[in-house]
């Protein structure tokens, strides 16, 4: 059974999986413009939205970022990945700047990502992002045609795949990504079965859907812990018997949770719960930063941590009241004292947004809710 885990990547999304990259992650929205009005889009009617439009940084602020964020790197001996988002990214009249910034003057220090949208997508725009570095391209897939055009355009499943496999022949990795709810959550595995009679899909991978934003018009939507445990555990029942052709991202954190109860993650030793550096790692190994300067320590928890360049990136992400929270493991209450604390301290933007305390129990975990 041990040689059937290796694929498995638990916890890993498809670039840490690659290319063993394991550091301090950040995603910059540079811009909150976007083609679409996702039903459940955390961006859209969210308190930061008017202010990401109007107060949006400048190029010069941007770059003067970048550069504060590798002398952190450089700082601490860490390695860097840069996730470009929005919004849609390419909307920015920043996002080809950035780009040859990063691949000038950073290009061996840092992968590159780019979470966007499929409509700007074209040979040549694949082409140039390849030549300046970009590693993968991140495209939301949220069902087969029907679903997946309800929850976010009419005719955005087909440009989808017209996109995906644009990048892909020009050698972009394609990765395809999943916004999980009781809307759409039966479709997870024929979605993943006809993607993997495509040649042109690297990764596929999910994460829950946080009610907020657009999300809090379907907040009724959300699992209960023990219909997430299923849901889980038939994925990986599918995976392990079909033996993919493209990799099955383990992002979405109660992954852990479950192959840990499984006796599928290799046993940790006691002493490593002191530390519970373990679990989501939002506002200790990511950040996000908004088009107006905010930062969150996760994209999906509405928490601001300060805001650029009002205070630099170390002060943003060391020294404030928000992130040092985060460690205080302590205070993860139920977490803290669950056997399962090892590998998780439950999702705090779920946690946030249902309990409105991300200290509290997470919503999707089975072994702490009270069903």
């Amino acid at each position: 059974m041990a040689n059937l885990i290796l694929p498995l990547t638990y916890g890993m999304n498809m670039i840490e999986y690659e290319k063993g990259v394991q550091g301090i992650s950040l995603q910059l929205h540079i811009t909150a413009e976007c083609d679409q009005r996702c039903k459940h889009c955390y961006m859209f009617n969210s308190e930061h939205y008017k202010s990401q439009i109007k107060n949006a940084l400048s190029k010069q602020e941007w770059i003067k970022l970048i550069d504060e964020y590798f002398e952190f790197l450089s700082e601490y001996q860490s390695s860097g990945l840069i996730a470009l988002t929005g919004g849609d990214p390419i909307l920015s009249p920043y996002f080809w700047d950035i780009l040859n910034h990063i691949k000038i003057n950073y290009s061996m220090r840092c992968t590159v990502l780019v979470l966007g949208n499929s409509y700007h997508i074209t040979k040549e725009v694949a082409k140039k992002m390849k030549s300046l570095g970009v590693y993968g391209y991140q495209i939301s897939i949220d069902g087969l045609k029907e679903t997946h055009d309800y929850m976010r355009k009419e005719g955005s499943f087909d440009d989808a795949m017209r996109a995906l496999e644009i990048l892909h022949t020009e050698g972009i990795r394609t990765i395809t990504a999943f916004t999980v709810s009781k809307l759409n959550g039966k479709e997870i595995i024929p979605l993943f079965e006809y993607l993997q009679k495509l040649s042109f899909i690297d990764a596929f991978g999910f994460d829950r859907m946080i009610p907020t934003g657009n999300g809090k018009k379907i907040k009724d939507e959300i699992f209960t812990g023990k219909e997430f445990r299923q849901l889980l555990f038939d994925i990986l029942k599918y995976e392990v018997f079909s033996n993919p052709n493209i990799i099955l991202s383990k992002k979405e954190g109660m992954w852990k949770v479950l192959l840990y109860e499984l006796g599928l993650i290799d046993p940790i030793d006691t002493s490593e719960k002191k530390s519970f550096i373990t679990g989501c790692n939002c506002g200790t190994g990511t950040t996000s930063v908004l088009a107006d300067g905010t930062v969150f320590p996760c994209r999906k928890l509405e928490i601001p941590a300060g805001k650029y360049p009002e205070k630099n990136f170390k002060e943003l992400f060391i020294n404030n009241k928000v992130t040092k929270l985060f460690r205080a493991h302590k205070s993860y209450k139920g977490c803290f004292r669950c056997e399962a604390n090892i590998v998780c301290k439950g999702c705090p933007s779920m946690k946030y947004a249902v309990t409105g305390d991300f200290f509290g129990y997470d919503p999707y975990c089975w072994r702490c809710s009270n069903e």
